[in-house]
C-alpha cells in the first residue's frame, strides 16, 4: 500500500515549526556535545531558513555530499570515538541538520518528525533530570 500524499510538497510554515522544535531539541545538547557540532547543525538551520526566502540558495546533490562529508570530517575531529553515546548522538545532530536542507517532501517530514524523537530520547543517555524530562516531553509532543 502506497501514500498517495507522500510526494506532495510541503508547507513553509510547517517546515518552520518543524525546524523551531528541532532546534529546542538541541539545545540541551549544548553541555553534551562540541561546540563546532551544534554550530554546524544551526549553520544547517539558518541556511534552510534562508533557503526558504530563497529556492535558489537550496544545495544541490552534489554539495549535499560535500557537506555530509565535512560533518562526518566534523564528527571525527571533535568526539571521541571509543565513546559510542557521543559520537552516535554527534552523528545524530549533524545528519539531521542535513536532512533538514533536503526537505522536499511529506516523507522527509516523516522522516525528520522520528529523527527528532531519537534526538531527544539520545539526551537521556547524558542526563535524566525532572525538568529536562518534563522539557523533552513537551517538546516530543508537539513534535507529534
Amino acid at each position: 500500500m502506497t501514500d498517495a500524499l507522500a510526494h506532495k510538497p510541503v508547507s513553509d510554515s510547517l517546515v518552520r515549526l518543524l525546524i523551531a522544535l528541532l532546534a529546542l531539541l538541541a539545545i540541551p545538547h549544548f553541555a553534551n556535545l562540541s561546540p563546532w557540532l551544534i554550530g554546524y547543525f544551526f549553520a544547517a538551520v539558518a541556511w534552510r531558513l534562508a533557503a526558504m526566502k530563497y529556492p535558489q540558495l537550496l544545495p544541490r546533490r552534489w554539495l549535499l555530499g560535500l557537506l555530509t562529508l565535512a560533518g562526518i570530517a566534523n564528527v571525527l575531529v571533535n568526539t571521541n570515538l571509543f565513546d559510542g553515546r557521543v559520537s552516535g548522538t554527534a552523528l545524530l545532530v549533524v545528519m539531521l541538520g542535513l536532512k533538514l536542507l533536503e526537505i522536499k517532501s511529506r516523507r522527509d517530514v516523516f522522516l525528520i518528525i522520528f529523527l527528532g524523537f531519537f534526538l531527544a530520547m539520545t539526551q537521556f543517555l547524558f542526563h535524566q533530570g525532572l525538568w529536562l524530562t518534563l522539557y523533552l516531553l513537551t517538546l516530543a509532543a508537539l513534535l507529534a
